[in-house]
Formats: structure tokens, C-alpha cells, sequence
């Protein structure tokens, strides 16, 4: 396993009383009145193909794995066994993909997607009330309603604006 400094930001520097050598690249501190110098990794331990690694993919034949097993109490397996089990596409649904080929891909894009400059994050703290309410309190439907209403009556002169600071809106 790798091991590497994680710098967990401006509140940790300031909360442990971190000193930055911004000219050797260094962040020094005190953790259990011991001082801790954390330095930059040098180019070996940075490019992982400069270090041998061992391969990752180990294959044992029958005899080997029954010696393994009876030399030690557990033993890991995985094996893998590759099956083609093809479900044919209706007619239908063949012909929907004829006519919008850009919609759906051949194959699927390797990988994630891209990372974005923003990543939105709404933070619930258990218990709390929501502070803003709904911006509206009725459906467009029932919104457009009140309003024609309410411009029929001012038609008819039976209501007026109100030129009050401390109106009530109605929707």
C-alpha cells in the first residue's frame, strides 16, 4: 500500500498551528509533542513505473491450488467464466433504433463522466426546519385562475390596487 500526506485544507492548518515553507515546499507541526515535517514525495516515489510491480494476476493450476489449500486454513478464488447470453431485440423496438441511431450508442463510453468545475452539495442538518418556503403556494393552473379573476373585479371596479406598503397578495 502507498502511502502519501493529505492536507485536509486552511481550517486543519490553522486548528494544528501548521508552519508552510513555501521555498522547500514543506508543512511542520507538533502532534504529541513530537515535530512532524511532511515534504513533497521525490520523482521515484511519484512515478509509479519507476518501482517494479508485482502482477496482479496470479494463475495456479489444479494441483497447486489443492496444496495451497491443504497448507493453509483459507484460501481466495476467483474464478470467471464468460457467458454470452444474448436476449434477441423485438421488431419494434429494432426499428426505433434505426430511426434515432445518435440517440442510442453502440457502445458505452468508457470511464466516468467528466469532472465539473461545480459540485453542488445541499447539506441537511438533521432536525432543522427548511427556512425558505415554496415560492408558490398553488399550481400554475390554480395561479392563472386567481389572476384572471382578480383582473376581472379591477374590469368591474369593484376591487382597486392598494397602494399600502403592507399589502397581501392573494397568489
Amino acid at each position: 500500500m502507498d502511502a502519501c500526506h493529505l492536507l485536509l485544507g486552511r481550517p486543519w492548518q490553522y486548528d494544528r498551528k501548521i508552519v508552510y515553507d513555501g521555498f522547500k515546499n514543506t508543512y511542520s507541526f507538533v502532534k504529541d509533542g513530537v515535530r512532524i515535517k511532511l515534504t513533497p514525495l521525490g520523482p521515484e516515489e511519484v512515478n509509479p513505473t519507476s518501482r517494479k510491480a508485482k502482477p496482479l494476476v496470479s494463475l495456479i493450476s489444479k494441483p497447486q491450488l489443492k496444496m495451497t489449500r491443504e497448507e493453509s486454513q483459507s484460501t481466495s478464488l476467483l474464478l470467471m467464466v464468460e457467458q454470452n447470453i444474448g436476449t434477441p431485440i423485438p421488431q419494434e423496438i429494432e426499428k426505433l433504433l434505426a430511426e434515432y441511431p445518435d440517440v442510442v450508442l453502440e457502445e458505452i463510453p468508457p470511464g466516468l463522466p467528466p469532472i465539473r468545475d461545480i459540485q453542488h452539495a445541499i447539506e441537511f442538518i438533521p432536525g432543522a426546519v427548511i427556512p425558505n418556503k415554496p415560492t408558490y403556494r398553488m399550481s400554475p393552473h390554480e395561479h392563472a385562475e386567481v389572476q384572471r379573476q382578480a383582473e376581472d373585479l379591477l374590469k368591474k371596479g369593484l376591487i382597486q390596487e392598494s397602494v399600502s406598503p403592507c399589502v397581501s397578495l392573494s397568489y
